[in-house]
């Protein structure tokens, strides 16, 4: 894979989308529901088929209006269909965006971790070379890099 360009992102522009999503977050608060993880195990998971039997189903209830329950009100299953839509949509932008945002992140750490990695060899080179203040550096990285237990092999 070819490294792509990664551009900095100016903090103005940073601390304006974040700005932008406590202002969504603020205005969307009053609505939302917070499940416990119990909660959530019972619900039903709504996949691409479940979004397809609930629209179809919604079509039919407009269509044919005298199968509708009695039992249900009518307005108060368009009203949570039309919920179910509208956040679905909504929460697909924000899918988008994450993505993107993990994306770019991810290639950012990758090449920040090859720099990190190349300094980190060249200190090593200058530790065994002794040059002024390597060493100290060098000891604190290798840190990350703990020694490989050999694997024994069987004597057959």
């Amino acid at each position: 894979m070819n490294k792509k360009l990664i551009y900095k992102i100016p903090i103005t522009i940073i601390s304006q989308a974040e700005s932008k999503l406590d202002e969504i977050n603020g205005s969307l608060e009053p609505f939302f529901i917070s499940l416990t993880p119990p909660e959530r195990q019972i619900l039903a998971k709504s996949g691409s088929e479940s979004v397809a039997f609930l629209e179809m189903s919604q079509r039919f209830a407009l269509e044919y209006p005298d199968l509708f329950p009695d039992f249900i009100n009518e307005s108060t299953f368009r009203t949570i269909c039309f919920i179910s839509r509208e956040l679905r949509e909504f929460s697909g932008k924000i899918d988008e965006l994450r993505d993107l945002i993990h994306d770019t992140e991810m290639l950012a750490s990758d090449t920040a971790l090859d720099f990190a990695l190349d300094y980190y060899r060249t200190v090593k080179m200058a530790a065994l070379r002794d040059l002024p203040g390597a060493r100290c550096i060098y000891d604190e990285l290798k840190l990350r890099f703990p020694p490989r237990k050999q694997r024994k092999r069987k004597v057959s």
